[in-house]
């Protein structure tokens, strides 16, 4: 349902009437928030079953200055956490549901 119906948008049927067309863009316009907040919570939730969990390095003593976008980023707690952890490896399983989830994304987006 979440990959059909953006798409259905994208390249309505011709048997699709015009109140269709637009009972279904209301729809998804009105659940937005909810179907990005499931579908980032699935591939966090894939992220979380497979990253291996390091300790963050200190920031070198060399690195930037304070307008620098990337120090500032890598001293946000969360950000520094998720940047410096390796990509995980899927099983088949994890990465088809990332997979659909991406192209979920995707067709909202457009």
């Amino acid at each position: 349902m979440l990959k059909t119906t953006p798409e259905e948008l994208a390249c309505p049927r011709e048997d699709l009437s015009v109140a269709g067309k637009e009972e279904l863009r209301k729809w998804l316009l009105d659940r937005v928030q909810t179907l990005l907040g499931l579908l980032t919570g699935i591939l966090e939730t894939v992220w979380d079953k497979h990253s291996v969990t390091a300790a963050t390095p200190p920031p070198s003593p060399t690195s930037g200055e304070s307008g620098d976008l990337l120090s500032n980023l890598l001293q946000t707690p969360g950000s520094a956490k998720l940047l410096n952890q390796p990509i995980p490896i899927l099983d088949v399983v994890s990465e088809y549901i990332c997979s659909l989830a991406l192209e979920c994304l995707a067709h909202l987006f457009s």
